[in-house]
């Protein structure tokens, strides 16, 4: 490859000759500015040599082209002074539009270099969030299937579960804070924190995104906002308490029929005076419930029943939607299925 290139700089050049029959077919008075264009040209893309190629033609053009009628490398005075002063700049500019490539090509290098080290921090961040994310669960109450697909290397979703009180009660949140990138993955992991820290409490409640839209202020920047939804299964009273922050429905499967689950709710860090909805479901065994981002729900029609089926054949249709190619937003889901 190295040699196929070495050779294309001095070839390449010898294209100079072609503007030959055309300054000569134009009548064209002083091709210097024409043949100075081709050197800088050549300079640029092959570098000194192919520059220093295209630049000795043109001088050697320019020897003939001002040379007095018959008579190769004799000048009138005014002649002479073009010729010297081709012969003098082509070898000049050359060299320096040489020494721009060879600075330009040193930049790029840097460049791609940070740019490589970059990409490597971003994936590494994509990859610890992806770890500190929960996978999928099982025990005697219940299961937990998850999915986490990030439309970029890094994403604004995050999803947690914890019993409480001695495995009465199931807590957690599936978050979606807006925008993409380095940025939004800090702030997602901040609001993250706290999150985890309110829901230290029995049972999530208004008060507790109230408490959380005055906490994250802080996290987020201009223009940001949060989208949550929080629930609570009572194995005590066998009741989920769910709290929307801007993650307005949920999916439900019951009595063998699916239903989405609708709940007024700001987003948080929109106002101190946000409202947030709540709704109290009964839940028994075999029910399932399905908490999704955006990033799902916007590929779906909700106004069309979802396929009926089992908890897992409903997962792998939330997986098949979240995977898709068209997507444009991170696509998070909580799943989860009450067997006792």
């Amino acid at each position: 490859m190295r040699d196929r290139n070495i050779f294309l700089r001095a070839v390449l050049p010898f294209l100079t000759f072609l503007a030959i029959p055309i300054i000569n077919l134009l009548n064209i008075p002083n091709p210097a500015i024409i043949f100075m264009l081709m050197v800088v040209y050549f300079s640029f893309i092959g570098g000194i040599v192919s520059g220093g190629i295209s630049a000795l033609l043109t001088i050697v053009y320019s020897a003939w082209f001002f040379s007095d009628a018959g008579s190769f490398f004799r000048f009138n005075s005014e002649n002479l002074k073009k010729f010297l002063l081709i012969l003098i700049t082509m070898p000049v500019t050359v060299l320096m539009v040489g020494r721009l490539k060879d600075k330009l090509k040193e930049k790029t290098t840097q460049l791609e270099k940070k740019m490589a080290e970059y990409n490597d921090q971003i994936r590494l961040a994509g990859t610890v969030q992806r770890y500190i994310q929960k996978g999928d669960y099982a025990d005697e109450a219940v299961i937990v299937r998850t999915i986490y697909q990030p439309a970029q290397a890094v994403s604004g979703d995050s999803y947690y579960y914890h019993w409480r009180l001695e495995n009465q009660i199931f807590n957690g949140f599936i978050l979606d804070v807006t925008g993409h990138g380095v940025p939004t993955a800090l702030q997602t992991a901040g609001i993250r924190v706290i999150m985890e820290q309110e829901l230290e409490n029995e049972i999530c409640s208004q008060a507790t995104l109230e408490r959380l839209n005055e906490r994250i202020e802080s996290y987020l920047i201009e223009a940001s906002f949060a989208a949550v939804v929080l629930f609570s299964f009572d194995f005590r009273t066998r009741i989920l308490t769910v709290v929307s922050g801007g993650i307005n429905y949920f999916l439900t499967q019951q009595n063998h029929s699916s239903s989405w689950i609708t709940i007024p709710g700001s987003y948080l860090g929109i106002s101190p005076k946000a409202e947030f909805g709540i709704v109290h479901i009964s839940f028994e065994q075999g029910d399932s419930f399905y908490f999704l981002t955006d990033g799902i729900v916007d590929q779906m029609d909700m106004s069309v029943p979802l396929k009926e089926g089992k908890f897992e054949e409903t997962v792998a249709q939330l997986e098949i939607i979240a995977k898709r190619s068209e997507r444009r937003d991170d696509c998070s889901a909580l799943c989860i299925k009450v067997v006792k």
